[in-house]
């Protein structure tokens, strides 16, 4: 937390050097100090480097340069934190419910050169995880619509809902609801934002956050262009919309023990409220990830704009930033993993 209390870091510089740094860090979101967390599990030799004058303790191996990679590749994804599957595999059933699933690699040597097929079959394969947290949240006075008994295991229970709704067809078809009974549910459909055949508009649902009608387009190649205008505009409002209290900051002292308690604590529910309350963007992010490891890249692109439609989202701006790269269409040696080499 303290990390995102700014002026801690700049109050004891020169005017000249802080208004430098202000300037320099003003198009980047997000606290002026920020940190990455990569998190492996594996062996490691750890050993003594430096002279007599000095030594270091330092751990070397390949499981190191994982973590170290882990760290590194949450600057490409957005998100603060990482963790490999090894990692994943060690969390309690609970702890891992409230772990979202990002991407998954084919991890490549240096003097790796195999034919798709056999790196498909015999490449070293690594799931990454990230536990998604709005740390600003925590200086946002508390909404009317807060529901204070949101837990942070609804990674799960929403995966459960998506699987149990069900389309009952036609126009004014209803679907099953919530299985948790507080949150607004969605239909099964092949897109949440769709192209209505014979017109000019795309039809949203509307139940679905702060979309509603139909946005009008005027042709079809000006649909990208439009969408990124609303989730731009969607962005801008709720900015608008969410106002600040003061930061304090407030350092920890003495020892702290775990407690099992401590994810019920009214802190880590605030930080994860934005994420779970409506049961959209975990169940919305998935499907979207298995449309992109399926090939089907105009889906997946839906899909990672309707997550950004819902709140900014660094994995989604990711996944649209490749498929941009490539004009939306799958390169003809993609295998449904990400090289490791191309992040």
């Amino acid at each position: 937390m303290a990390l995102h209390y700014d002026n801690y870091y700049v109050d004891d510089m020169n005017e000249t050097a802080r208004n430098r740094l202000l300037t320099k860090l003003s198009g980047r979101k997000g606290p002026i100090v920020q940190i990455g967390f990569g998190l492996h599990a594996g062996n490691a030799v750890q050993g003594a480097i430096g002279s007599q004058r000095k030594l270091d303790a330092t751990y070397i191996s390949e499981s190191v340069e994982r973590a170290e990679f882990l760290e590194s590749s949450t600057k490409t994804y957005g998100v603060p934190l990482l963790m490999s599957d090894a990692f994943y595999n060690l969390l309690d059933s609970s702890n891992r419910n409230r772990c979202r699933k990002v991407d998954q690699l084919i991890m490549l040597r240096e003097d790796e050169d195999e034919g798709l097929d056999e790196l498909l079959d015999n490449g070293e394969k690594m799931l990454l995880y990230t536990y998604d947290m709005d740390i600003d949240a925590l200086w946002r006075p508390p909404s009317a619509d807060d529901d204070n008994s949101t837990t942070n295991s609804d990674i799960l229970q929403d995966m459960i809902q998506q699987q149990q709704r069900h389309t009952l067809g036609g126009q004014g078809s209803s679907v099953v609801s919530s299985l948790t009974k507080r949150r607004p549910t969605l239909p099964r459909r092949h897109s949440l934002i769709r192209e209505t055949p014979g017109s000019s508009s795309i039809s949203v649902p509307r139940n679905i956050g702060h979309l509603r009608g139909s946005l009008f387009i005027p042709n079809k190649d000006a649909h990208k262009t439009e969408i990124q205008k609303t989730i731009q505009a969607v962005a801008e409002e709720m900015a608008e919309k969410q106002p600040t209290m003061s930061k304090t900051l407030v350092l920890p002292t003495g020892v702290r023990h775990y407690d099992e308690k401590a994810w019920r604590e009214s802190d880590i529910k605030k930080i994860r409220r934005d994420y779970v309350k409506n049961g959209i963007i975990f169940p919305k992010y998935q499907e979207a990830l298995r449309s992109y490891c399926a090939k089907d890249w105009e889906h997946a692109k839906q899909c990672f704009e309707f997550v950004l439609t819902q709140r900014d989202d660094g994995p989604s701006r990711c996944f649209l930033r490749r498929m941009a790269e490539n004009d939306g269409v799958p390169p003809r040696n993609f295998i449904g993993f990400t090289r490791s080499d191309e992040l």
